[in-house]
């Protein structure tokens, strides 16, 4: 411990009783004190004196050492000067020491234990240097040989050469000033100087040394305690920390005025408190209210440092200098320096709130804490260097050790953590908490940060919101963006998305310039770097997608491996798990489409599409549509299915170009190769194999069916190739259809007609064949006489039919594909002839072509047949007649 120790030289007395021999010793008293000014009580100590001629640093002419022990109150006494006690010097005993050769200086060291320290160096001033008078000169003559008398106010000295006098009375007691009391001194008039003659006040003490701890006053107890003294730097009190008897106790500065004597106590430091009382009246003056000051000898003026009136608190050296403003408190060095008229603030720190000038309402706590704050107001800025650039920015909270320590201009912003918002410069409306949250945010307005370093590189995005530890950590001008979780959004740099998940869901940890995203779950989108538009909610949803666009995937793992596709929808558990690089796919249902990689297919329901691996452009919906067990596990890879119905397509290993419609047995389903199949129904072509181009309707329809290019319509069809239990059976590769049921088209249904066909207002024919018919046992045509009315006969059938004629002909060839027309040479009749006599018999088609209904012929034929037959009677007749 380094130790300082306060010495009094009381005095250098001649000890001896005669005045016929030089004394031996110099009486010395002093205090030890440790660096910190307190005394060491009780305490062996080891003194080294040395006595230096000329100069503080001139010839050691004495050098002893001595160990003591202090008092209680660290007092120690020694005598200087026997030669026991010497260890070095020019003098080899004390006498030989040439006190006519003054000056001489005093070096003074003590050791604790711990080595010796210098404790300073100081001159013999008032050595009484009578120790010389012993041998001064050879002269005996010069000698003294009798005693001083003294008379009133004269002093005699008898020497060899006889008696002289010496008139004192300038140098005694002058009366007029001083008077005696019993022991007591006092004077009435005039002013008393110590060390000075130059005095501007009743008492005046100059000191003569700079020594900081020689007093220049000092009052001490009878034990020896300092109670108060005073020094080149200052004043020391010491107050008595044992309990306080009565109401001395401690140390208080009182008034008085001459009507009430002693009135009001304004300053009491006790062992557990000090206190200030100041009057609350109106100041008079500068000087109102209570102060603390300092001053050093180049400046006329001391410096305040405390100053308390009613309006306004500075406590610090320089703190509040310049202000006018009322309703302050400023506590620190050069805290509030440069306040001129603002009002109502509170700064606390080492040069808090140094240059605020006009501001008002602020409250900076903190060393440097709201330093460049000019007319910023309002402003709440508590930690080292928070908000130390703030110059107009207002309406400001900063909380933590260099929060928004670069904020100039910015304002309504909140920072609260080490280094919050630390680069925020003119950033507005902002809430950043955490440590570093924000901390690189510059010009980013109306953001919010909360967690360790939370939107760290935030420099000019706006509009985000960032809760959770390193949430948006990379983000730099990123807008619009909400994160939500441990690093959600860690590396993003896009706008417009939504990260919500533990670990930031690890939610677009990878993310960079996606934007418009909504990621909630742990590690959902974790690996997103480029991809836009899309929305992943749940755990790992989305979790490789890398550049994927407009997905929208909801569900445990749902889209886990979506790479670079886009356009995706997957809803359920490990929807779309495996979905890697295509496009366009919707996936709904627990595992739907689970492992397929495929584009553009569509899966409905639990475990729809979960057999699909490469397969495309697939629409499965239903439970297990287009599913498949586990063991064995059968891959679909067939494209452009439709599955619709429970278990419907299941196994449908590498099928494609199926429709299936219905739901299905999957315990006796077989694996299924086939294609261009269309089933519609429960169980519709179940088992059918690798069967394709096959059409079965109805319930069972096909089922079990073998072979390809069937049409089967019945339900619960049983066998294979059954054409007479289905209710109908084709063979497209055959070209062949079998009803087994009566039939109508555009007519109501009848039992007893095979087929019945109608027409409604619009058709010109009810049944049009291209090519040949054939008929086993003859076509009918309606003719019953209760079906008629307005029945008549027609006449001149034969004159008209001769008017027709038969006629070869062929078809024109353009006409023989289009409309069925056979090749070859035809007979019959031209239809423009026969309309000009029978237009009954000819029909004009939408087409513009003219049709003849030659059955009809029949009654004209029959007709001209009888009246042909009965020319040919009439003929007979005339010949028989001739004949006779």
């Amino acid at each position: 411990m380094k130790t300082t120790t306060s010495t009094l030289l009381l005095f250098l007395a001649f000890m001896l009783p005669g005045m016929t021999q030089a004394p031996l010793g110099l009486n010395y008293q002093g205090v030890a004190r440790d660096a910190s000014g307190q005394v060491l009580a009780e305490q062996n100590i080891t003194i080294r004196l040395s006595l230096l001629q000329g100069s503080e640093t001139g010839t050691m002419v004495w050098e002893e050492s001595q160990a003591v022990t202090t008092s209680t109150v660290g007092l120690f006494n020694l005598v200087i000067g026997l030669d026991e006690h010497r260890t070095g010097g020019s003098a080899q005993t004390f006498s030989e020491v040439d006190w006519g050769a003054p000056p001489y200086f005093l070096k003074v060291e003590m050791d604790t234990g711990q080595g010796f320290t210098d404790m300073g160096t100081s001159q013999l001033l008032s050595v009484p240097y009578a120790l010389y008078g012993e041998d001064a000169d050879a002269d005996p003559g010069n000698e003294l040989i009798t005693d001083f008398e003294y008379s009133e106010t004269t002093l005699a000295i008898t020497d060899a050469g006889g008696t002289r006098t010496a008139d004192l009375t300038s140098l005694l007691d002058n009366t007029d000033s001083w008077e005696k009391a019993t022991d007591s001194i006092f004077f009435l008039q005039g002013n008393v100087g110590i060390g000075t003659d130059v005095m501007h006040s009743r008492l005046a003490v100059t000191g003569y040394g700079t020594d900081p701890e020689e007093p220049l006053f000092e009052v001490r107890r009878a034990d020896g305690q300092t109670v108060f003294a005073v020094y080149n730097e200052g004043i020391r009190a010491y107050v008595d920390d044992s309990p306080v008897k009565g109401s001395k106790g401690g140390f208080a500065v009182g008034g008085f005025n001459p009507s009430k004597g002693v009135t009001n106590e304004y300053f009491r430091v006790t062992p557990d408190s000090v206190r200030v009382y100041i009057d609350e009246s109106i100041a008079k003056g500068s000087k109102g209210g209570f102060a603390v000051g300092g001053f050093n000898p180049g400046k006329a003026t001391p410096t305040d440092l405390m100053y308390l009136n009613k309006d306004n608190y500075f406590i610090g050296h320089e703190s509040g200098t310049s202000t006018t403003g009322i309703y302050n408190t400023f506590f620190g060095y050069n805290a509030g320096f440069a306040n001129t008229t603002g009002s109502n603030n509170i700064f606390m720190g080492y040069r808090a709130g140094y240059s605020n000038l006009g501001a008002s309402h602020n409250v900076f706590l903190g060393n440097e804490a709201g330093y460049s704050n000019t007319s910023g107001y309002s402003n709440i800025f508590i930690g080292i260097n928070s908000g130390n650039k703030n110059t107009t920015g207002y309406r400001n909270i900063f909380i933590g050790e260099n929060s928004g320590t670069s904020n100039t201009t910015g304002y309504f912003n909140t920072f609260i953590g080490y280094l919050a918002g630390e680069s925020n410069t003119i950033g507005l409306r902002n809430t950043f908490m955490g440590y570093r949250a924000g901390r690189s945010n510059t010009e980013g307005n109306d953001n919010a940060f909360f967690g360790f370093q939370a939107g760290y590189y935030n420099t000019t995005g706006v509009s985000n919101a960032y809760v959770g530890q390193n949430a948006g950590f990379n983000n730099q001008e990123g807008s619009y963006n909400a994160f939500l979780g441990y690093y959600s959004g860690f590396n993003s740099q896009g706008s417009y998305n939504t990260y919500l998940g533990y670990q930031a869901g690890r939610s677009g940890a990878s993310n960079t310039t996606g934007s418009s995203n909504v990621m909630i779950g742990y590690e959902t989108g974790y690996n997103n770097t480029t991809g836009n538009y899309n929305v992943f909610v749940g755990r790992e949803s989305g979790y490789n997608n890398t550049s994927g666009d407009y997905n929208t995937f909801l569900g445990y793992q749902a889209g886990y491996s979506s790479g670079a596709s886009s356009y995706n929808t997957a809803v359920g558990y490990m929807a779309g798990h495996a979905l890697s690089d295509w496009q366009g796919g919707t996936f709904l249902g627990f595992e739907a489409g689970l492992h397929v990689t495929g584009r553009q297919n569509v899966f409905l329901g639990s475990g729809a599409g979960r057999a699909f691996t490469t397969g495309a452009d697939n629409v499965a919906i239903g439970g297990s549509a287009g599913g498949s067990n586990d063991s064995p596990f059968v891959a679909a890879t067939g494209t452009e299915n439709v599955f619709i119905g429970y278990h419907t397509g299941y196994k449908s290993a590498g099928a494609a170009h199926n429709v299936i419609v219905g739901a299905q047995d999957f315990l006796s389903a077989s694996p299924i190769t086939g294609s261009y199949n269309v089933y519609l129904g429960e169980d519709a072509g179940n088992a059918s194999g690798n069967g394709s181009r096959n059409v079965y309707i109805g319930y069972g329809a096909g089922k079990n069916q073998t072979g390809s290019d069937k049409l089967v319509i019945e339900t619960s069809y049983t066998g294979t190739d059954n054409y007479n239990n289905a209710l109908i059976y084709g063979d497209f590769n055959l070209n062949r259809l079998r009803i087994n049921a009566n039939s109508s088209i555009n007519y109501g249904i009848n039992q007893y007609f095979g087929l019945t066909i109608g027409m409604d207002d619009d058709d010109t024919y009810g049944l049009v064949v291209y090519g040949p018919t054939w008929c086993s046992s003859g076509t009918w045509s309606g003719s019953d006489v209760h079906l008629k009315t307005n029945i008549r006969q027609f006449e001149n059938a034969l004159d008209k039919l001769n008017q027709v004629n038969g006629v070869y002909y062929e078809w024109k060839p353009e006409y023989q594909e289009t409309m069925g027309m056979p090749e070859g040479k035809q007979i019959g009749v031209i239809a423009q002839d026969v309309e000009k006599v029978f237009p009954e018999l000819v029909h004009e088609g939408p087409d513009g072509f003219k049709s003849v209904d030659y059955s009809k012929l029949t009654a004209v034929l029959i007709e001209a047949i009888k009246e042909q037959q009965k020319q040919i009677e009439e003929l007979k007749l005339e010949v028989e007649l001739l004949k006779q």
